[in-house]
Protein backbone atom coordinates (compact mmCIF):
# COMPACT_ATOMS: atom_id res chain seq x y z
CA UNK A 1 0.00 0.00 0.00
CA UNK A 2 1.55 3.50 -0.98
CA UNK A 3 2.11 5.84 1.66
CA UNK A 4 -1.48 6.75 3.43
CA UNK A 5 -1.45 9.46 6.17
CA UNK A 6 -3.82 7.86 8.76
CA UNK A 7 -5.65 11.39 9.11
CA UNK A 8 -8.50 10.07 6.75
CA UNK A 9 -11.69 11.92 6.73
CA UNK A 10 -14.21 9.62 5.43
CA UNK A 11 -18.00 10.73 4.89
CA UNK A 12 -20.37 9.27 2.97
CA UNK A 13 -21.25 12.00 0.06
CA UNK A 14 -23.96 12.14 -2.65
CA UNK A 15 -23.56 13.93 -6.29
CA UNK A 16 -26.90 15.55 -6.49
CA UNK A 17 -26.97 15.73 -10.14
CA UNK A 18 -25.89 12.26 -11.06
CA UNK A 19 -27.53 10.38 -8.05
CA UNK A 20 -24.68 8.59 -7.27
CA UNK A 21 -22.16 7.80 -3.98
CA UNK A 22 -19.22 9.48 -3.79
CA UNK A 23 -16.10 7.31 -1.93
CA UNK A 24 -14.75 9.04 1.16
CA UNK A 25 -10.85 10.07 0.15
CA UNK A 26 -7.11 10.03 1.85
CA UNK A 27 -4.00 11.56 0.83
CA UNK A 28 -0.83 9.84 -0.78
CA UNK A 29 2.27 11.20 0.22
CA UNK A 30 2.89 12.80 -3.26
CA UNK A 31 -0.75 14.87 -2.83
CA UNK A 32 -2.79 12.92 -5.17
CA UNK A 33 -6.43 11.43 -3.30
CA UNK A 34 -6.80 7.90 -2.55
CA UNK A 35 -10.69 7.09 -3.31
CA UNK A 36 -11.77 4.81 -0.31
CA UNK A 37 -14.98 3.00 -0.46
CA UNK A 38 -16.26 0.65 2.79
CA UNK A 39 -17.98 -2.28 2.00
CA UNK A 40 -19.73 -4.89 4.31
CA UNK A 41 -19.56 -7.61 2.03
CA UNK A 42 -16.55 -9.87 2.62
CA UNK A 43 -16.14 -11.47 -0.82
CA UNK A 44 -14.97 -9.24 -2.73
CA UNK A 45 -16.02 -8.43 -6.46
CA UNK A 46 -15.39 -6.25 -9.24
CA UNK A 47 -18.36 -3.98 -8.11
CA UNK A 48 -17.22 -2.93 -5.17
CA UNK A 49 -15.09 -0.11 -7.42
CA UNK A 50 -17.52 1.33 -9.57
CA UNK A 51 -17.44 5.03 -7.39
CA UNK A 52 -13.37 4.66 -6.95
CA UNK A 53 -13.48 3.94 -11.06
CA UNK A 54 -15.78 7.11 -11.61
CA UNK A 55 -14.16 9.18 -8.83
CA UNK A 56 -10.58 8.09 -10.00
CA UNK A 57 -12.45 9.22 -14.00
CA UNK A 58 -13.46 12.42 -12.85
CA UNK A 59 -10.42 13.70 -10.54
CA UNK A 60 -7.77 11.86 -13.30
CA UNK A 61 -4.03 12.67 -12.66
CA UNK A 62 -4.79 14.23 -9.06
CA UNK A 63 -6.23 10.72 -8.13
CA UNK A 64 -4.02 7.50 -7.14
CA UNK A 65 -5.19 4.11 -7.04
CA UNK A 66 -8.27 3.33 -4.64
CA UNK A 67 -9.52 0.68 -2.04
CA UNK A 68 -12.61 -1.29 -1.17
CA UNK A 69 -12.28 -1.90 2.26
CA UNK A 70 -14.09 -5.31 3.47
CA UNK A 71 -14.40 -7.57 6.51
CA UNK A 72 -13.25 -10.51 4.48
CA UNK A 73 -9.44 -11.62 4.35
CA UNK A 74 -8.49 -11.53 1.01
CA UNK A 75 -7.16 -8.86 -0.81
CA UNK A 76 -7.99 -8.49 -4.56
CA UNK A 77 -7.22 -6.25 -7.53
CA UNK A 78 -10.79 -5.13 -8.69
CA UNK A 79 -9.33 -3.70 -11.94
CA UNK A 80 -8.63 0.23 -12.76
CA UNK A 81 -6.82 0.94 -9.55
CA UNK A 82 -9.27 -0.56 -7.45
CA UNK A 83 -7.92 -2.74 -4.68
CA UNK A 84 -10.32 -4.57 -2.05
CA UNK A 85 -8.43 -4.74 0.79
CA UNK A 86 -9.40 -6.22 4.25
CA UNK A 87 -9.92 -3.74 7.41
CA UNK A 88 -7.34 -5.73 9.15
CA UNK A 89 -4.78 -4.79 6.54
CA UNK A 90 -5.16 -0.79 7.62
Amino acid sequence: MMGLRLCIRMQKCTDAGLRRTIPGTGAADDGRLIPLEVKLSATPNPRMAQGIRRLREDLGSRAAGGYAVHPGDVELPLGDGGVALPFARL
